[in-house]
């Protein structure tokens, strides 16, 4: 379900010097790239059987709201409870403090400085629709009204694949891996190469970068698929002592996206990718594997 902003001014009388009360619960959203810094920040959910919204203070009449601004790589957004049946303003609006299964949080990043940070719930839906990035998360809780959101997710890594005696042209460009490995008694599961991930309207990872004629590349298991984006228990950073079949290695000849792409552009940069080396089968140590360029490449 999405919830649709539909909002409007209750029946009872509204003085203009009604204000909200204090927050008690919000989200914390980290990791957001800097070119957001200044931007505004609304958040909508479904929590409880009500309906949660994010926004800093509210103005009446003319119900309009101010929504929290990105500062610092970092927003803070204090959570309310709307009740659209409430017949007094202290129960119209009631700061969010449960601890409730929530669906379909939406956080959108609008860009649109020129109001003061005030929007009515019309031009918060105009602006919503606008919205060129935005995190969606399907389900999950919060605790005493508080839930944290990191845009770059990935845990620390712990094994990667070395890559030595890589021609010196290549410097400066990605590199990007790929294989399967064995899990005893479970199967198979994908293992992939890349140092960063971004959780912004699509998921983006970030490429290792090739200097000096080597790179290093970290490794994570994906653990499911959670599309459009991987949630944090989809992501583990690979450290096994496992058998690997398929081991793609791809040199990306694309430096304009600052190493950031979406799995599609992932894609694409692999079917144009001029140069890269397939080993068959090996075995990973604690996680890690080097592996020497030029030897698989003229094997």
């Amino acid at each position: 379900m999405t919830l649709v902003l539909v909002i409007m001014a209750t029946g009872c009388d509204v003085e203009e010097s009604e204000i909200i009360p204090g927050a008690k619960g919000k989200i914390t959203i980290s990791g957001i790239p800097e070119e957001y810094n200044g931007m505004y920040i609304f958040s909508a959910c479904s929590a409880g059987n009500a309906e949660v919204y994010g926004f800093t203070d509210m103005r009446r009449p003319n119900e309009k709201i101010k929504l929290a601004i990105i500062s610092d790589r970092e927003a803070k957004v204090p959570l309310y409870k709307i009740n659209r049946r409430a017949s007094s303003f202290s129960g119209y609006v009631k700061a969010y403090d449960g601890n409730d299964d929530f669906g379909d949080l939406t956080i959108y990043i609008i860009d649109n400085t020129n109001k003061g940070g005030f929007f009515t719930w019309e031009e918060v839906n105009e602006a919503r629709k606008q919205s060129t990035d935005s995190i969606s998360i399907m389900w999950g809780e919060f605790s005493n009204g508080n839930f944290t959101v990191n845009c770059e997710i990935i845990p620390e890594a712990k094994g990667k694949v070395t890559i030595i005696n890589i021609p010196e042209e290549y410097n400066g460009r990605y590199i990007f891996s790929a294989c399967w490995v064995k899990i005893p008694q479970t199967g198979y599961a994908e293992v992939y190469g890349f140092t960063n991930m971004r959780r912004l309207s699509v998921e983006k990872i970030k490429f290792a970068i090739i200097s000096g004629g080597k790179a290093e590349v970290p490794l994570y298991k994906i653990i499911r698929y959670n599309l459009p984006f991987f949630i944090p228990s989809d992501i583990e950073a690979y450290d096994g002592n496992d058998t690997f079949t398929d081991l793609d290695i791809y040199i990306i000849n694309n430096t304009n996206k600052g190493g950031f792409f979406t799995w599609e552009e992932v894609d694409d940069a692999l079917e144009q990718s001029t140069d890269s080396i397939s080993i068959m089968s090996g075995k990973f140590s604690d996680g890690n594997l080097t592996v020497d360029y030029w030897a698989e490449r003229h094997d």
